[in-house]
């Protein structure tokens, strides 16, 4: 294995959480990381986006079941829209411009890594 091919694997596990100083010094002197309601996010569609992916994904390797994934999806996603969901965002990129921007406080905030072996 190269040194490139080594770094960029011990690079994968690690993710990163970028928020701003506020967050990170809440998450230092309480020790947790908070979630955030998905019904507050700045796109409230990424995470339906994402369970629409997942169902694409099914149908394309089960296409017998085309139709029972698709009434599943649609079952669950009614089932649970009134619902509050948590969730938090990482990246495996050390210097991500779109987790600045969003959740970097515009490049004037913090990334921190978590190494997924611990996690």
């Amino acid at each position: 294995m190269t040194k490139n091919e080594q770094n960029e694997q011990n690079e994968q596990k690690i993710i990163w959480h970028y928020t701003n100083f506020r967050a990170f010094c809440s998450i230092l002197e309480e020790g947790h990381l908070w979630l955030c309601n998905t019904k507050g996010m700045n796109d409230k569609n990424e995470m339906l986006a994402f369970i629409y992916q997942v169902e694409e994904l099914l149908k394309v390797r089960h296409p017998r079941f085309s139709k029972q994934i698709h009434e599943f999806f649609k079952k669950e996603i009614s089932r649970h829209q009134h619902k509050s969901i948590y969730g938090s965002s990482f990246s495996y990129l050390v210097n991500d411009a779109a987790q600045w921007e969003r959740y970097g406080y515009s490049g004037k905030g913090v990334s921190l890594g978590f190494n997924l072996d611990l996690l």
